[in-house]
């Protein structure tokens, strides 16, 4: 009975001690990967250990115990991956930011649960207002025949002698990488920027390093000079078409490699203080000595790419108008259903969708329509330079359109086009991933004999980034 009841404790107190924390981080806007591994093992070794007896739980602790040890590592090297992984630690942390890499959407996806689920307790009508909105705002689908691709990074290779170890001294390192506009639309500017970068253990601090002596680009382009740390191919003077492919290949000098140790300012065991590329194959340094080890030895370098492009995307949806005494008449005779419409739009990292009322709207009648931009990729949607959205004047005065409320940085109604009214609207502000903006408008139809339909339009044209990175270990040793 006594081992009943303190089983029934510790399911409480475990319980309460989640809950605790999940309030606490929730609260302050953050929910750190820690917390959710914690909470997953956690769970699963509490729920399964209690019950078992005090011989076989050692045996279910063990993978547990390494599970957290690894996780906790990842987060916290400069105390943990260091000291519990030694020279194994750039391996084990390169393979864990990798793997990240493919489950980060699940986490978001689980964080931006967890933090529904809280407002929902604490806030319920301004959750429904907010699920409303991202329910309008991704209402939408990508058109027969469309593709969610734009300009995508298709190579990315990194070639030296050893395949994925890198001496910094003797051995360049090569690289090349391809691009192809695998969208609908034409880029008419594509930016390749190229660099180096090593990441600190011990303090999680990023420095650029190493020098690019050679950059060749693809033509029609232009290009940086060289020898720089950071190089760039600019493809800014002539369309790129659907299915076109850019290429960019670079080496890196092999007596650059700058690398700013620990303690030592270069290398390792040795008094040499000079830059890496000063140390010559029959100088007196510690090059020659059989001895001498990289402070960065067995370290990650990765080679960063980031490209950032213009491009486009449209989307429509039909708007149907009755006349009010019909539509009446109708629905009397319970003849006519009202239906709510899907917009849709011709794909790319960045959504565009129109939502409205269910139709058909009443002719004048006030009707609600609301478009937006939703980045759904996973890199950054720098700026909208414009978002149009043109309602034809067939149908709607170009005085019965009016703005009602707006998240992009501008809104203005254009009625300079007689086909048109035109709600221009742009952003200069970055918008992170599943991020979006909106407009909301209201338009009074015009009074119809009947019925009549048309189409409403909205074309985006915007800045769009995505970085990538391969990464290299760097020699323990010198290649004497």
């Amino acid at each position: 009975m006594a081992g009943e009841t303190h089983k029934g404790l510790a399911y409480i107190a475990y319980i309460l001690f989640i809950f605790g924390l999940a309030i606490i981080t929730i609260t302050s806007g953050t929910i750190p990967i820690t917390l959710l591994i914690f909470l997953i093992l956690g769970s699963i070794s509490v729920f399964s250990g209690v019950p078992m007896t005090a011989d076989s739980r050692s045996y279910l602790g063990v993978p547990f115990i390494l599970l957290f040890l690894i996780v906790f590592s990842t987060q916290y090297p400069a105390i943990l991956g260091q000291a519990f992984f030694g020279q194994w630690w750039p391996q084990v942390e390169n393979v864990a930011s990798t793997t990240w890499e493919y489950i980060s959407p699940l986490w978001d996806q689980m964080t931006s649960g967890m933090k529904d689920a809280w407002m929902l307790l604490t806030n319920p009508a301004q959750y429904y207002n907010i699920m409303m909105q991202k329910q309008q705002a991704t209402a939408s689908v990508v058109k027969t025949g469309g593709t969610i691709k734009s300009i995508e990074l298709t190579k990315f290779d990194l070639m030296t002698s050893l395949t994925g170890t890198l001496e910094p001294i003797l051995d360049p390192l090569i690289g090349s990488i391809e691009l192809q506009n695998q969208g609908e639309f034409d880029a008419n500017k594509i930016v390749l920027d190229v660099w180096a970068s090593w990441k600190n253990p011990s303090t999680g601090d990023i420095k650029t390093t190493g020098t690019i002596k050679t950059l060749s680009c693809s033509s029609p382009s232009t290009q940086s000079s060289t020898p720089a740390q950071k190089v760039t191919c600019y493809w800014t003077t002539d369309v790129t078409y659907p299915q076109e492919m850019k290429l960019s290949t670079f080496v890196f000098d092999k007596n650059s490699w700058t690398l700013s140790g620990v303690d030592d300012p270069d290398l390792g065991i040795c008094s040499y203080t000079g830059p890496l590329g000063d140390c010559k194959e029959n100088s007196d340094s510690c090059c020659n000595k059989q001895n001498a080890t990289y402070v960065h030895g067995g370290q990650i370098v990765n080679v960063n790419a980031n490209v950032t492009y213009d491009y486009n995307v449209n989307v429509s949806i039909p708007i149907e108008v009755i006349n009010f005494d019909l539509y009446r008449k109708l629905l009397e005779g319970r003849q006519i259903t009202l239906q709510e419409l899907t917009s849709q739009y011709t794909g790319g990292p960045v959504k565009a969708t129109i939502w409205s009322q269910k139709q058909p709207v009443r002719s004048e009648e006030l009707s609600l329509f609301v478009a937006s931009i939703v980045n759904e990729g996973g890199g950054t949607l720098n700026k909208i330079y414009n978002f149009n959205i043109s309602i034809p004047t067939d149908i709607v005065d170009a005085n019965k359109v009016e703005i009602i409320s707006k998240t992009f940085t501008n809104c203005n109604i254009d009625t300079s086009d007689i086909k048109y009214t035109k709600i221009n609207c742009d952003h200069d502000k970055p918008i992170g991933s599943q991020e979006y903006k909106r407009v909301s408008f209201f338009v009074t139809p015009k009074n119809v004999t009947d019925r009549k339909t048309s189409l409403l339009v909205g074309l985006a044209r915007y800045e769009y980034i995505k970085t990538s990175s391969q990464s290299i270990t760097v020699a323990s040793v010198p290649w004497h």
